[in-house]
This record gives structure tokens, sequence and C-alpha cells, in this order.
């Protein structure tokens, strides 16, 4: 049984919004089928559902680098909340895996 956490476990910065785009329903479904939650995080998410992915946390959570570094610097958001379970953040091979 998994556990609901106030922050995401794993967050994978991507090289573009195209491929975070591509890969949303697959990655929904894959997380639905054992009961987790994902969502996307870019330039073009609603300011609504930012702050609903900041209330209410998915498990897997796909962003731009340079969305997530926005994310790092912003005065909005409750690093210390936000960030404190991540567990893995994934990168490619041009970049540092956590």
């Amino acid at each position: 049984m998994w556990i609901s956490r106030p922050t995401p476990d794993l967050t994978i910065p991507v090289p573009c919004k195209a491929l975070l785009n591509n890969q949303e329903q697959r990655l929904h479904k894959y997380m639905q089928l054992v009961g987790r939650r994902a969502a996307l995080w870019h330039g073009d998410t609603p300011q609504g559902e930012r702050k609903r992915l900041l209330a209410e946390p998915p498990d897997l959570m796909l962003t731009t680098r340079e969305s997530l570094e926005v994310m790092l610097v912003s005065s909005k958001i409750d690093h210390h909340r936000f960030f404190k379970n991540i567990k893995v953040v994934a990168g490619n091979s041009r970049r540092v895996v956590f």
C-alpha cells in the first residue's frame, strides 16, 4: 500500500515541453495502475493548476529544467515543504542525477 506524502517522491526534468506533453497520457496511465498520481509543471501550466499542485503534490512530477529552476528560486513556494520528500531527480546523460 502506497502512503500519500505531502511532496513529490520523484521529479523528472526533461529537455523540452514537447517531450512532456508527448509522455503525459502514458505516464498518467502507468501511475494510475499502481495507485499513484503524476502531473506536469511547465511554462504553460496555468496558475490555478500550479497552486493545486503545490497544495496537493503528485507522486511523480514531470517538469522542464527551466521550470525546476524557477521553482527553486521562487518566493511563492515553500521549498522545505514542497521538496523535502523528493528521493530522486532524474536527468539525462548530460545532467547530474541526484
